[in-house]
């Protein structure tokens, strides 16, 4: 049986519950327009995730993720070690390295986004609070 990306996104969901559970940080799954969304049950913050199982991650469509405003952070999953590891990223930040690395002259609105794109971001729990507070 094939495995279909809302598998994939199913898991790397579950990655993120499971580890940020081990911290103490409870969230709720939410839909945003067929897209999954993670809110914190205190702190109020909404995440996106997304999850690579090989290769690079992908967004579908950079032009509506720049002016996307329906989450604060992203969470990225790299499933390509023996163990998920996560990368957390201010949603302003990412939205702004989607726009300064868009290609506009092309049909495609895919935008591959590789590890050291986003290498800084590994473990940074941090974020979760700067834009709690």
């Amino acid at each position: 049986m094939a495995v279909t990306n809302d598998t994939k996104h199913q898991r790397a969901i579950g990655a993120v519950l499971d580890q940020f559970g081990q911290r103490g940080i409870y969230l709720a799954v939410r839909t945003v327009s067929g897209s999954y969304r993670l809110h914190t049950a205190g702190q109020k913050i909404r995440i996106r995730v997304f999850g690579r199982f090989s290769g690079d991650w992908q967004t579908d469509d950079w032009r509506r993720d720049v002016s996307d405003q329906t989450y604060d952070v992203v969470v990225l999953v790299d499933f390509t070690n023996p163990a998920p590891v996560l990368f957390i990223v201010p949603g302003q930040e990412w939205r702004d390295g989607l726009e300064a690395r868009a290609v506009r002259d092309r049909d495609s609105k895919h935008q591959a986004i590789t590890l050291d794109r986003v290498a800084q971001w590994l473990y940074r729990w941090d974020v979760l609070d700067s834009v709690a507070g």
